[in-house]
């Protein structure tokens, strides 16, 4: 704390946004996660959360999902996990790619030591947490949980998904001023 205050005016310090404060000349060493992929693939496990990690990196192999579109980041990137307590920060960049693994993942449940929290989990987790930062009631809470995919386990060690877009996947989003036409009420029954 004290060498990033000799670094940043006090008046600029943000303890809430202290990660985004480090003056670009002052980082020594850039990590990017796709490196961390490389090294564990190439160097090997070295415990149960690296073991489990490599799984999803030859999962996504399999897939014909290229290494270069992967990466490990937070913890496991600065080899600084802790087995255990820490998870997997698995990303996975490409649109096409991330859909490749949520299909394989939504028919692997069960196998490979893949496993999904259940409704009653997610539901348990969001009373405990107190978090009502959304307008959805517990329940409804666990059920749209439940359905995504992106958090799981693998070798019972918790792990979660991120997509990245490739460059050549972003829309271009154009503002176009909306005139409101009124209400409209609709009913549908939710099968997935």
């Amino acid at each position: 704390m004290e060498a990033l205050g000799r670094l940043v005016p006090e008046d600029d310090l943000d303890l809430e946004e202290m990660a985004l404060l480090v003056p670009l000349g002052s980082v020594v060493k850039h990590y990017c996660p796709s490196q961390a992929v490389s090294r564990l693939m190439k160097i090997g496990a070295g415990d149960e959360l690296e073991d489990a990690a490599l799984r999803l990196c030859e999962i996504c192999t399999d897939l014909r999902i290229p290494t270069s579109d992967l990466g490990i980041t937070d913890s496991m990137l600065f080899c600084a996990h802790t087995v255990g307590y820490s998870d997997i920060d698995f990303i996975i960049y490409g649109r096409k790619n991330y859909a490749a693994l949520i299909d394989y993942l939504r028919n692997a449940i069960g196998s490979h030591g893949i496993r999904f929290p259940s409704v009653d989990e997610w539901t348990a987790y969001q009373r405990m947490s107190g978090a009502r930062d959304l307008s959805l009631s517990d329940r409804c809470y666990g059920l749209h949980k439940a359905r995504k995919l992106d958090q799981g386990f693998i070798n019972n060690h918790r792990f979660s998904l991120f997509c990245v877009r490739n460059e050549g996947e972003l829309e271009s989003y154009v503002w176009q001023p909306r005139k409101e036409i009124g209400e409209i009420a609709f009913s549908g029954v939710v099968i997935d």
